[in-house]
Formats: C-alpha cells, sequence, structure tokens
C-alpha cells in the first residue's frame, strides 16, 4: 500500500480536471484497501472529509467489483 499526500487526480478523471487529493491510496490488493480505509478514517481531520472518504471509497469499491465482472 502506498500513501501519497497532495496527489493529481488529473489522470483519474474524465474531464481532465487538474484538482489534488490530501491523501491518495494505491492499493493491490483487498485486503490493503481494508487498511487503507482504515488508515483514511484515522487521517480524516473533520466530519466532512470522513464522508467525502467514505464517499469516494465506495465508488472505488464499486469500480473494482464491476471491473472482475467484465
Amino acid at each position: 500500500m502506498q500513501v501519497l499526500e497532495h496527489k493529481s487526480l488529473k489522470a483519474f478523471n474524465t474531464f481532465g480536471i487538474d484538482v489534488n487529493a490530501r491523501y491518495f491510496v494505491s492499493v493491490q490488493s483487498i485486503s490493503e484497501l481494508k487498511e487503507g480505509y482504515i488508515t483514511a478514517l484515522l487521517v480524516s481531520l473533520d466530519e466532512q472529509e470522513l464522508i467525502n472518504t467514505n464517499i469516494n471509497i465506495i465508488l472505488i469499491m464499486v469500480f473494482i467489483i464491476l471491473s472482475f465482472k467484465l
């Protein structure tokens, strides 16, 4: 698992908008995804960040599930 701070998300969105994630976690397995989720919870500083983190993780999990089904 790799945790980066202030990572550009330009390569990850369809509009090519250059925005930065405060924290970006790159995982290679489901167990690393779980570990990344726990890390995200620990570094969240306020309620809004926690909500955004949960939404992003849910979207990533949906993407992973759909990728395996194709």
